[in-house]
């Protein structure tokens, strides 16, 4: 697939009365041979900072729980959006990253 579309939501409280914003934008994988471990590395790396970025643009920094929302906005972000490229590959790396961050 040559590019798909990173879509992320604001992570909110359970008591928020405003709806939660979101951001999308298209990331292009066009260069990449997901096929091979570099490629689906450098496809992992693209999108996760498309997240980070994403996510970053949605969460405010004066909440107390901005850390947990922006991680979990990341995760969800990540998640959904591998989930449209289906390659074997790239979930290996997602719950290798994911195993690594929260193991003690």
């Amino acid at each position: 697939k040559a590019s798909l579309t990173t879509n992320a939501t604001e992570t909110k409280g359970q008591h928020s009365a405003t709806a939660p914003e979101s951001r999308a934008t298209t990331v292009s994988l066009a260069d990449l041979d997901l096929s091979t471990p570099q490629g689906a590395r450098a496809a992992h790396d693209r999108v996760h900072e498309t997240a980070r970025r994403l996510c970053s643009q949605l969460e405010d920094s004066q909440d107390l729980s901005h850390q947990r929302n922006f991680v979990t906005c990341v995760d969800e972000t990540m998640a959904a959006t591998l989930l449209q490229l289906r390659v074997p590959a790239l979930a290996g790396i997602e719950q290798s990253h994911t195993a690594r961050r929260t193991s003690p």
